[in-house]
């Protein structure tokens, strides 16, 4: 039996910085090699250490984002993980789940 925990594709994460612990709305994205923030809510914290850029590759194409090392909480597991920030000013979501945390759960499909 698999003893990874059961989350939904849209799932409520906290996010732990130095100024502020923020509860928030993710949509898990299986499709995506890494987590990404909008950087307001980076702001909202604090504390997230800027690591550098990566090349980020979407359906619009790529671009340059900057990464920080933030701490995540999703089902009562606390991840201190490299995020990528971005613009998701547009999306419904401004927190996206990536591979990099959802291996360590299974997605309920219904």
């Amino acid at each position: 039996m698999n003893d990874r925990p059961v989350i939904e594709h849209l799932t409520e994460v906290k996010l732990h910085g130095d100024y502020a612990t923020k509860e928030v709305m993710a949509k898990c994205d299986s499709g995506s090699e890494s987590t990404s923030i909008h950087y307001d809510l980076i702001v909202e914290i604090g504390g997230a250490e800027r690591l550098g850029q990566r090349e980020v590759y979407s359906a619009l194409g790529s671009e340059k984002r900057d990464t920080v090392q933030t701490s995540i909480e999703l089902a009562g597991k606390r991840f201190d993980t490299k995020v990528d920030i971005g613009d998701r000013s547009g999306m419904d979501h401004k927190v996206l789940i990536g591979c990099d945390i959802l291996k360590n759960f299974l997605i309920a499909v219904t």
